[in-house]
């Protein structure tokens, strides 16, 4: 039997938001190689259609279970299974400001195992979600790409597994608005 493995190249651009250093730079720093670590490799472990993109465990079963539902989970660059993450800094760090909202689809937050906590573990909201304002800080939002969000919640799961391997095939910076 044949079995054709299909293999899209999409790209999503987000704006970061600078107003919680730590986390952006952490993120940028895992974006583009510092320390060698890198997003380039790992996968999108959780993809809840309608809702959310995911990739960790969470300490607070209600959060874990709003966290679940509405976001797409990413960004474990250590077990590449949602379990692990890792941070460019000696120690994971704190929850900077909460003063960004998930007020709308498309917003990039840290996930975390508890307050101050972050490593480099993301979620990508699909709805608004302003339960999470006082828990996950916000990083960001999708400034262009949001139909490859509507493409990547397509191939989710009621388990969260997604159908099909969402691979993070390159990453870094632009200029690009």
């Amino acid at each position: 039997m044949y079995h054709k493995q299909q293999v899209c190249y999409e790209k999503v651009i987000f704006l970061l938001k600078k107003y919680s250093f730590f986390i952006f730079k952490n993120f940028l720093g895992v974006g583009v190689g510092d320390k060698h670590l890198c997003y380039v490799g790992s996968k999108l472990t959780h993809v809840f259609p309608q809702y959310l993109i995911r990739g960790n465990a969470f300490i607070n079963i209600f959060s874990l279970l709003l966290l679940l539902l509405f976001n797409l989970i990413g960004g474990d660059i250590t077990n590449f299974d949602g379990s692990g993450g890792e941070r460019i800094y000696a120690k994971t760090f704190a929850d900077e400001n909460f003063n960004n909202k998930h007020s709308k689809p498309g917003t990039l937050s840290m996930t975390n195992f508890g307050s101050n906590t972050n490593n480099s573990q993301f979620f990508i909201t699909y709805i608004e979600l302003p339960f999470f304002d006082d828990t996950y800080v916000v990083l960001g939002e999708i400034s262009s790409g949001m139909d490859v969000m509507h493409a990547i919640m397509n191939q989710g799961s009621v388990t969260g597994r997604p159908k099909t391997d969402i691979m993070i095939v390159e990453c870094g910076t632009t200029n690009e608005n």
